[in-house]
């Protein structure tokens, strides 16, 4: 297939003559069919309004997905400053002069900075057709010619690029709730390889995964049933989900807001990724971490949480630690949430209405937490807490 950018709806000439370009431009090209999305199924935002209501003209034909990522966690994510200040900083040490690709670009933010920043040539990758069209629109708005900023519609997998154009500095932002969950070390990897020249750096540089034990009565509401005037509904319990992680923003809860909260150990660090050098192939497939109970009580959660930095400069990273989100991350990142259970007390007689057992633990008890990773990518985790052996 041709190399293509993503066409504006019909009637619009936002484009100008930059679709006569991006004819031209024919060494970059789709090597390969990327996933395919069934762009008819998913629906029109009007069709999905309640009988009676009015559509805002502005929103007619676009698809109702779209509309709902931007109103649900898009527009934080584009307005959380310390993440904007992040990227900008680190940029700003290293893309005077060179060519920089922008894996999953979005609407062009990470793009259009680093042209900004005296970038040579700053290429955006962009699958999502309506933002890879925002994210040329956006280009325009912001003076920038075809010359200097260019967006592609297309999955960074399924792209080539000519040796003139291939990438000194790889950006990227393909985070998740938890640090892999979106594909960073997937993407970045394959753009290291193919689409990079030799030596060339990725921000960020590095990751962490942590994790943290958490008790907290509020927390524990979202997980089993309190008796209520004298009726015991505890039944419903066995349905508690513990080999799932939920997040925060999909409940919609902030941990900074929960006074109860108990930090029940230490921070524990799951993995590092040096998005430089490494592969998902250099994760192993699980993990046992021993983690310490700092006191008595019943754990309730596994919190998970993770931290990105620049190597260069000391002190500049940006975290998904809730002591230091503010409303715009919470919202857009937020944590990972895994309930425990104690499936020791199951090991002899377990049925499926059997009630989740409280993972009771007295301070200084040594534990263990199981993690394994979802194949392929790694992207994906689940946590078990079990005692250590003795």
């Amino acid at each position: 297939f041709s190399y293509i950018f993503a066409p504006m709806r019909s009637g619009c000439n936002a484009f100008g003559t930059g679709f006569a370009h991006a004819r031209a431009y024919a060494s970059y090209h789709r090597t390969k069919k990327p996933f395919q999305r069934n762009d008819a199924w998913e629906g029109t935002y009007e069709s999905s309004l309640e009988f009676g209501f009015r559509c805002p003209p502005r929103l007619t034909g676009r698809k109702k997905s779209s509309i709902e990522i931007a109103n649900d966690w898009y527009f934080p994510m584009l307005n959380d400053s310390g993440r904007n200040d992040f990227y900008w900083q680190a940029l700003q040490r290293r893309v005077t002069g060179k060519n920089v690709l922008d894996v999953g670009a979005g609407c062009g933010l990470l793009t259009l900075m680093a042209a900004k920043l005296g970038a040579k040539l700053s290429i955006g990758v962009e699958s999502t057709r309506e933002l890879a069209e925002l994210a040329i629109l956006n280009r325009q708005r912001n003076g920038f010619e075809w010359d200097t900023v260019r967006f592609v519609h297309a999955n960074s997998r399924a792209l080539t690029l000519p040796e003139f154009d291939k990438a000194d500095v790889i950006v990227s932002e393909t985070f998740g709730t938890l640090m892999l969950g979106e594909g960073m070390l997937d993407v970045v990897a394959d753009a290291r390889q193919r689409l990079a020249r030799d030596g060339a750096e990725v921000v960020p540089g590095f990751g962490t995964q942590y994790a943290l034990l958490v008790s907290s009565d509020h927390l524990s509401m979202l997980s089993r049933h309190r008796d209520t005037h004298g009726i015991s509904l505890s039944a419903a319990n066995c349905l508690l989900d513990t080999g799932n992680m939920m997040t925060t923003k999909g409940r919609g809860i902030r941990l900074s807001s929960i006074q109860d909260l108990v930090y029940m150990s230490e921070c524990v660090e799951l993995y590092t990724v040096d998005f430089n050098r490494m592969t998902p192939d250099d994760i192993p497939s699980s993990m046992s971490i021993d983690v310490r109970a700092k006191f008595s009580g019943v754990i309730d959660a596994i919190v998970l949480f993770w931290k990105a930095w620049d190597p260069c400069e000391e002190g500049l990273s940006m975290t998904t630690w809730h002591g230091e989100s503010d409303l715009a991350r919470d919202l857009h990142w937020g944590q990972a949430i895994q309930f425990v259970e104690d499936q020791a007390l199951h090991c002899v007689s377990v049925d499926r209405y059997s009630d989740p057992a409280p993972f009771a633990v007295e301070a200084g008890e040594q534990l263990v937490m199981e993690c394994r990773f979802s194949e392929p990518g790694h992207r994906m985790l689940q946590c078990e807490l079990v005692r250590k052996k003795k």
